[in-house]
């Protein structure tokens, strides 16, 4: 039998190692398309579920609601015979309350019919002149003395439930039933729907060898345990998800990025069974993104480590914050050279490039 030559040789070596290329890479893309299909099956069956569980709870609260959230709610979204005789009731007990409400639904309604009916009602009765302009209302709103006793926030409450369940039916359960709010509910705002991101779960972490795709300027949140453990939050990959939920040895951690400040906070959720499955929410609170838990539906306020919206079981609850250190990749990783680092392959399609 013929010797193959030295040049049929490299050839098949060359084909040899192709073929395993291709068949690895092959490979990674099913891992990554598996990865997405579970995500999306997870998103749809937690969207099923939410508006399953939601729709009772929206019935209940409508046949409880005190007779300014059903007018207000009538004159948003009723028919033309419920808009007239929820506008002479308001007219005739007219509240401040009702206003803070009217301003509300304003910024988060999409009809142009419907806004300018809120606008002439809420002319009319507060002699502002702000026409469309909601920072203008939204300002004079926050200059009003607005009770926030119990009852008025119990209501409150009741109003904001059954208001954004129009837009979400899921929404409902933050705000019902029987929630507690630590701050005045007119104060949390409506951020809509394209503010929220999806959360990194439990991603596949990479050693610092294997992180190849970071360069030495690119900027990372680090975490470090007393143990010795360190993590690496590369900001590029962050960014997509402002969640990130983790394990560091056996440290469960859950970590929220503020793009408005370009600031991280990491908690320590060990003994915090209360707090799991953390999402940003559609909500503002003094310009900072409330984060909902899945399990209580409760507000939570990242920079204050405490909810503001939640259920009794909640109350006195706080979270531990972990030292989190802004840093380059380079001087991370030479202080840390056996850190863990996110993965760029998390199974969401998302530009992770550096900018």
């Amino acid at each position: 039998m013929k010797k193959p030559a030295r040049w049929e040789v490299v050839l098949m070596i060359v084909a040899f190692v192709g073929m395993a290329g291709a068949l690895n890479w092959r490979r990674l893309q099913a891992e990554r398309d598996t990865l997405k299909h579970s995500e999306a099956m997870e998103r749809i069956e937690e969207m099923r579920l939410g508006v399953a569980s939601a729709i009772p709870v929206a019935k209940w609260l409508n046949t409880h609601l005190d007779s300014h959230n059903l007018a207000i709610l009538d004159y948003i979204y009723g028919d033309a015979k419920a808009q007239k005789n929820a506008q002479l009731l308001l007219k005739q007990d007219w509240q401040v309350l009702d206003s803070a409400k009217l301003v509300e639904a304003l910024a988060c309604c999409d009809s142009a019919k419907t806004k300018e009916r809120l606008i002439a009602l809420l002319t009319e009765q507060t002699g502002q002149k702000f026409a469309g302009d909601q920072t203008s209302w939204d300002s004079w709103i926050a200059q009003q003395k607005i009770g926030s006793n119990k009852a008025e926030s119990a209501s409150y409450l009741d109003f904001k439930a059954l208001l954004y369940h129009r837009i979400d039916p899921r929404l409902v359960h933050h705000f019902a039933v029987h929630k507690l709010s630590s701050v005045p509910p007119h104060e949390i705002y409506w951020a809509g729907l394209r503010a929220m991101s999806v959360p990194l779960r439990q991603p596949l972490l990479l050693s610092a060898n294997q992180a190849d795709y970071l360069k030495p300027d690119d900027f990372v949140f680090g975490i470090a345990t007393k143990d010795g453990l360190a993590l690496a939050l590369p900001r590029r990959i962050v960014k997509w998800h402002n969640i990130v939920e983790t394990e560091l040895g056996n440290l469960p951690l859950t970590v929220v990025y503020d793009d408005d400040n370009k600031s991280m906070v990491a908690y320590d959720m060990s003994e915090k069974r209360f707090f799991r499955k953390a999402s940003v929410s559609p909500f503002l609170y003094k310009g900072e993104h409330l984060v909902s838990e899945a399990t209580t539906h409760s507000l939570w306020s990242v920079r204050a480590g405490k909810p503001l919206v939640y259920d009794q079981s909640l109350d006195s609850k706080s979270l531990s914050a972990l030292p989190v250190v802004s840093s380059t990749w380079a001087t991370w990783v030479k202080e840390h050279p056996t850190t863990k680092v996110l993965p760029l392959e998390t199974g969401f399609d998302r530009d992770y490039g550096p900018k």
